[in-house]
Order: C-alpha cells, then sequence, then structure tokens
C-alpha cells in the first residue's frame, strides 16, 4: 500500500470506528446468530466476540486482536456517504469469519483422525480389565496347582492384572479427573487465543503456524492503516508466542522493516577464495545478509516482512500467512499419522505380549504331560 494510500486508508478506519462503534450490538447478535451452527471452540469464540462487541468495545484493542479487524476492516471499506445496514453488517461478519478459519485446529483433525485408534484402545483397556479379574486369577490359579516354574514374562503380566485389580479404581478416578480438568482447563481463556482455538492448539501450535497467524495479524493492521513499525508491535504485543515477541521487538529497535540487507555496504576482496575463470580475488560483501528469521522455515516471512510497504507487501504476507498454515497443516497429519500406526503397533504387540506370556507356562505342561 503507498504512503497515500496508507493514510487514506487510516483515516477512513479511524473516522469510521465511530459507526461501527454504533452498530456493535448488531455485530455482536450477527455473531451470536452464527455461533448457534457452530461446535465447540468456533461457537464459543463468537460468543466471547459476541460479548466484546456488546461490552467496552474500544478502537486500540480492536488494533491488538486479527478476529475483531477482520470484521471490521470490510465495514470501514464501505462508501461513507451510506449507513451501514445489516445486510453490510451480515456480509462483513461472514467474510471474516471465512478469513479467521483458515488457522486450524489442531484438537479437532486429531479427534477426527484418532476416533478409531481411540476406539481401539479403549477396547483394549476393557479386555485388560477383564483379563486382570477375571481370567488372570484362573491361570494363577491353575499354574499354582501344576506347580512349574513361571517365566519372567508370566510373572509380569501377573502383576500387573495384580495392580489394576487392587488400585484400579484409584487408576480410573485419577484417568476421570485429568481428562475432566484437561476439559476445563481447554476451554478457558478462548478470548486470548487465536479464533476456534484451545489451550491445547496454542501449545501444540507449531513455528510455521504461529507465524502465519502473526503475519496475517500484520497485514491487517496494515490495511488499518498503521505504519510498519506500531503494525509489528501491535502484532507482537497480541502474539502468545515469546519468540514472535522478541522478533517484532528485533525487527523495531534495530530498524530492520526495510533493510534487505545490513546497514554497511562495503566490500573486501577475499584472496583465499579465486575465480576459476579468472584466477583472481573473488569479492564480497564485508558482512553476511540479517536475517531475522533464521529458520530456514520461516525465509519466505524474513522476506516478505521487510519489503516496501506496498498494496502487494500486503497480500504476500497473507500468501506467506496461508502457505504456512496448509505446510504446518501437512505436517502436523505427518506426524499424526505416524502416531497412529505407533498405537496400533503399541496395541499389537500388548497382545502379542499377554499370548506369549499365558501360553509359555501351558506349552511347559503340555510337554510334561507328554513326555516330550
Amino acid at each position: 500500500m503507498s504512503a497515500t494510500n496508507n493514510q487514506q486508508t487510516e483515516s477512513t478506519f479511524a473516522e469510521r470506528w465511530g459507526e461501527i462503534y454504533n452498530v456493535r450490538a448488531q455485530i455482536a447478535d450477527e455473531l451470536n446468530q452464527m455461533a448457534v451452527d457452530l461446535p465447540g471452540q468456533a461457537s464459543k469464540h463468537l460468543r466471547s466476540l459476541g460479548r466484546w462487541f456488546n461490552g467496552t468495545a474500544d478502537y486500540h484493542d480492536a488494533l491488538r486482536r486479527a478476529d475483531v479487524l477482520s470484521i471490521c476492516l470490510p465495514l470501514a471499506e464501505l462508501d461513507a456517504s451510506q449507513p451501514i445496514s445489516p445486510a453490510d453488517i451480515s456480509r462483513s461478519v461472514r467474510a471474516g469469519f471465512r478469513s479467521l478459519t483458515r488457522n486450524s485446529s489442531v484438537s479437532r483433525r486429531w479427534t477426527s483422525l484418532l476416533i478409531y485408534p481411540f476406539l481401539l484402545v479403549c477396547a483394549v483397556v476393557v479386555l485388560a480389565i477383564g483379563y486382570s479379574f477375571w481370567i488372570s486369577p484362573e491361570f494363577e490359579l491353575m499354574f499354582e496347582e501344576f506347580g512349574i516354574e513361571l517365566p519372567a514374562i508370566t510373572k509380569l503380566t501377573f502383576q500387573i492384572a495384580s495392580i489394576i485389580r487392587n488400585f484400579g479404581w484409584l487408576l480410573l478416578s485419577l484417568f476421570v479427573a485429568l481428562g475432566v480438568g484437561f476439559a476445563i482447563f481447554n476451554r478457558s481463556g478462548s478470548e486470548r487465543r487465536a479464533f476456534g482455538l484451545s489451550w491445547f492448539d496454542q501449545t501444540m501450535m507449531s513455528a510455521r503456524n504461529a507465524a502465519a497467524s502473526w503475519a496475517w495479524h500484520i497485514s491487517l493492521l496494515l490495511e488499518a492503516g498503521l505504519t510498519q513499525k506500531d503494525a509489528v508491535q501491535a502484532a507482537g504485543a497480541a502474539t502468545s508466542e515469546s519468540w514472535l515477541k522478541e522478533k517484532s521487538r528485533t525487527l523495531v529497535e534495530k530498524e530492520w522493516l526495510l533493510l534487505p540487507d545490513t546497514p554497511t555496504a562495503e566490500v573486501v576482496v577475499d584472496p583465499n577464495v579465486h575465480s576459476y575463470a579468472l584466477d583472481e580475488p573473488v569479492a564480497k560483501s564485508k558482512t553476511q545478509q540479517t536475517k531475522v528469521f533464521v529458520s530456514p522455515k520461516l525465509r519466505l516471512l524474513d522476506s516478505a516482512i521487510r519489503l516496501p510497504l506496498t498494496d502487494g507487501k500486503i497480500a504476500i504476507l497473507r500468501e506467506v500467512a496461508n502457505y504456512y498454515w496448509d505446510r504446518s497443516r501437512s505436517t502436523g497429519d505427518w506426524w499424526l499419522q505416524c502416531l497412529i500406526s505407533l498405537i496400533i503397533w503399541a496395541v499389537g504387540l500388548l497382545v502379542a505380549f499377554v499370548v506369549v506370556a499365558l501360553f509359555s507356562p501351558l506349552l511347559a505342561i503340555v510337554s510334561g504331560l507328554t513326555g516330550k
């Protein structure tokens, strides 16, 4: 966005904030209506947004929230000569909702993909309880009557079964308490997180995912008319990631937002490096390119964030954000498939362990009876 357009947008957004503030109750109603048809964290976050608009909505607080900006910016771009209509509010809220849902929930994807492994684990737990209370005592008694020396693997399974019989209720109570506590903690503080994300989502968020949310927020702030410095400062203050807060401070304090290279441009000749074509020393920069995001995974963001402030920069930041979100989902799904495979293998090995533990003494008994 050019400097002139940037100032005009800033003026428009600031001036139209009063109109947006006056229709905040209608925005809240639209958000609450949308929340009725949505599940889980998304519904809760929409209701939280509704409460924000019904409460003491503040212009500067709106700049710190990407979800609020996504809803308000389309309204600020409307014809200033016309009042904001209910249809405008509905379109703006739905457009903002579409932009917010790009940040995917880890917990929802995990829930959908892990449902069958979870059912398999539940079946194994039920079988383990049945084995501990009814099968294991019978085998213990039978082996004791035959008076054979049990293998270590069989003794271990009997000891585990004894622990489950004696302390199973305590283990079950602890498991239920942890599940309830996790569910409550996971749903708390949704207004401080990105749209539709739980505490688990925020904790499991990859560096790419967090950087995508940060870049998207900056693009919204630039569209709202803030300078690059103010946009980076506001996005850094809003993010929950400490490393992004530090990167934001670095960008602002060292004034690297518009510097693709280090300030010095001095060129020196390295006598140790020669050109094969000319057999002469090769000139190179005295200092290497300074990178704020040194990770190879974030090179695109490092280049995009320090582009000159034009309309293209906002579009590029959003494309980078979308790319990082897609890559983060792909990487997360790959690790999830690995986890599913590990669960299936673990269940199979556990069943094989119990089968070997029980049948090893049986084979010894049969061998003793047949004399072989």
